[in-house]
């Protein structure tokens, strides 16, 4: 009773989350004079926006935990090992790279389906495309942005000098830390988008 009752809060949660998306920033992203343009018919219009709304949620929120998790584990390196600060910023434009290049990943029987021309999947890609590359943007400009700081206004070239472990490992060991910083990282991605994928199997 008590898991089924915690099961129906979490779907009234994300439907409101959702609806919330929906009505407020959705619109935000139409352009009048594509609308006075090509009118579309409400429904077509509806559609758009419920998917539009799912993929925001569904994506925007593992995106920021697992880039969270990045810059993380990230710093723990930087504490252990010399790391200049610009790899933060370099680590977070490559995971910039990876939602840019997410939409373009399809197989055969993606591509089938687009061949075929079915509304809902062209809709559903769409919107996946729109989400992750809005995402891929923001990612890329963050790490420029550190990468200014870094250059510019860093009196030091990393963050921390503690460097525990820099005189008892060879300089190499540095970067199959970050490989392996970036290799969790993409399991928590995945992890993350699996989860939401699968809520919205159960919820709608």
């Amino acid at each position: 009773m008590g898991e089924q009752e915690s099961e129906e809060r979490q779907k009234s949660r994300r439907s409101r989350q959702i609806q919330r998306i929906s009505e407020w920033f959705v619109p935000s992203l139409d352009s009048e004079e594509w609308q006075e343009k090509f009118p579309a018919n409400a429904e077509n219009v509806e559609k758009s926006t419920t998917a539009l709304a799912r993929e925001y949620h569904d994506l925007t929120n593992p995106a920021f935990i697992s880039t969270t998790v990045l810059v993380f584990l990230l710093l723990v390196v930087d504490f252990l090992m010399y790391l200049n600060g610009q790899v933060y910023g370099l680590f977070i434009d490559l995971w910039a790279a990876l939602f840019l290049v997410f939409p373009s990943l399809k197989g055969r029987f993606v591509i089938s389906t687009l061949a075929e021309g079915d509304e809902d999947a062209v809709r559903l890609l769409e919107a996946q495309e729109m989400v992750a590359n809005n995402i891929g943007v923001g990612l890329l400009a963050l790490g420029f942005v550190i990468q200014i700081i870094t250059v510019q206004f860093l009196g030091r070239t990393e963050f921390f000098a503690n460097n525990i472990l820099t005189n008892s490992l060879p300089g190499f060991v540095t970067g199959i830390f970050l490989l392996i910083a970036l290799a969790v990282t993409l399991k928590v991605l995945g992890r993350l988008r699996s989860i939401k994928l699968e809520q919205r199997e159960h919820h709608f």
